[in-house]
């Protein structure tokens, strides 16, 4: 399927493929995919339901970011698919990319869905790396800075290999590796959590993301198609969580622990 036409099919495709991963028809999408391709995609079918049950498994707000983040990967299995199987697959990838098109949302703002990249509040239109990269924690608790660093230490356990943790004077830095091999990925984003001494023996926390990667689907390796994704959005969004629970453990009674950020207030959680 050569042409520029064919790098807009096969991106349009992965994009819509990989959203669809996140909601719940998933299996109303890969039915009109099996309709459209084929027999020729059985094993292409079978390794996306094996993302969807990943998917699945995960906290419902971390489900988007980790479809997102697979749109690039599908995109080189269906440029696969296309060079093994060229004009007989051809009008069947065509005919998915309409389909997945005309399911896309077209409008965004208060009240209604807002298009993939960007999130409604309160009439603003926020780029999603932007509202993702200021999300964060803000604290305030009796504890002192050895068991902050543990309950630091204690979240970036549950990412497993996908984390790495130094502590220093001025706070603690946890670098996130969203890579399958910890030695080949990048790291992206990178959190420090600063403490700071405050009245009656309480310690003000907070987090804030110092460096961070984007990635983005593109026609011939340059032209970018889609909106930017920050890269290990999922890792940090569970870190987050983790932490939150882990700072609210030190001083359960009295402590001030809360989310922040576009979506977020004090009292009631992502809006």
């Amino acid at each position: 399927m050569p042409g520029a036409s064919a790098e807009v099919v096969l991106s349009r495709v992965a994009v819509g493929l990989s959203g669809a991963l996140a909601t719940h028809g998933w299996q109303y999408v890969r039915s009109r995919a099996a309709q459209d391709l084929g027999g020729a995609a059985d094993g292409f079918l079978a390794g996306m339901d094996r993302h969807r049950e990943v998917i699945s498994s995960l906290p419902y707000g971390e489900r988007v970011s980790a479809a997102d983040e697979l749109a690039p990967s599908i995109r080189a299995e269906l440029e696969l698919l296309d060079q093994e199987h060229g004009e007989a697959i051809a009008p069947g990838l065509r005919s998915l990319s309409a389909f997945l098109q005309s399911r896309e949302p077209a409008t965004g703002g208060t009240g209604r869905v807002a298009p993939r990249g960007y999130s409604a509040d309160d009439g603003r239109r926020l780029p999603r790396v932007e509202r993702d990269v200021n999300q964060g924690i803000s604290a305030e608790i009796r504890a002192d800075g050895k068991s902050v660093a543990a309950a630091c230490r204690r979240a970036a356990e549950t990412l497993g290999s996908h984390a790495r943790v130094g502590v220093g004077a001025a706070g603690v830095r946890v670098e996130i590796l969203p890579g399958m091999v910890q030695a080949l990925s990048r790291v992206s984003p990178v959190v420090f959590i600063s403490m700071q001494a405050v009245a009656d023996g309480r310690l003000r926390v907070e987090t804030r993301v110092e460096g961070w990667v984007t990635s983005q689907s593109t026609m011939f390796g340059i032209i970018p198609v889609g909106p930017k994704t920050l890269v290990g959005r999922g890792h940090y969004l569970r870190f987050l969580s983790a932490l939150e629970t882990e700072l609210g453990a030190l001083d359960p009674g009295a402590g001030a622990v809360r989310r922040r950020g576009p979506g977020f207030d004090a009292g009631r959680g992502p809006l």
